[in-house]
């Protein structure tokens, strides 16, 4: 989230690299909840965003992430994802560590995208498109995604009912070819 103020109460993201004029932004650095002399730093430079703490990630890729960076997670999970309950039963057990310290803190396949707010909050935003920038005035808990010529919008409580959505674009000819 691009930030607004001076803040010690949340994490940074330090902006690395554009990947190739895209707007979206190699991660360079992860900081945890900086004091208040190195948050008004983060602010001036224009370089850093709040973490936000929600994150977009295809299955293979953070499975290998998990896979690659702590097997001893990794391993207790997968045998217990095949199991019925497993997952309830093996999760109380595992050790207690963060995605970001686990996976997002130690790889260099992380980037940010563009998105420019005014008085949103909870919201989470994606696009396939390197060029696409996502503006929002306003909103609370939502999700927007933005993939080729189709943009979906829907609060977050409402995100079980896309396969409706998707179900009523392929019964009507005209936007069929969203679907």
């Amino acid at each position: 989230m691009t930030p607004s103020s001076p803040a010690t109460g949340c994490g940074h993201i330090e902006q690395g690299d554009e990947d190739g004029g895209s707007g979206v932004y190699r991660v360079q650095r992860f900081t945890e909840k900086p004091d208040a002399d190195l948050a008004r730093d983060f602010l001036s430079t224009g370089r850093y965003l709040w973490n936000s703490g929600m994150f977009i990630w295809r299955l293979e890729v953070i499975l290998n992430a998990f896979e690659t960076l702590v097997p001893e997670l990794y391993g207790p999970m997968l045998g217990a994802s095949r199991q019925r309950g497993g997952l309830r039963q093996v999760y109380p057990t595992l050790p207690k560590i963060s995605v970001d310290y686990a996976i997002l803190e130690r790889t260099r396949n992380v980037a940010v995208g563009r998105h420019v707010s005014l008085d949103t909050g909870g919201a989470i935003m994606y696009t396939t498109g390197g060029e696409d920038l996502i503006a929002t005035i306003g909103l609370e808990d939502v999700v927007v995604v933005r993939a080729g010529d189709v943009t979906l919008v829907v609060r977050k409580d409402r995100t079980q009912d896309i396969k409706k959505v998707v179900a009523q674009l392929k019964d009507n000819p005209e936007p069929a070819r969203f679907a």
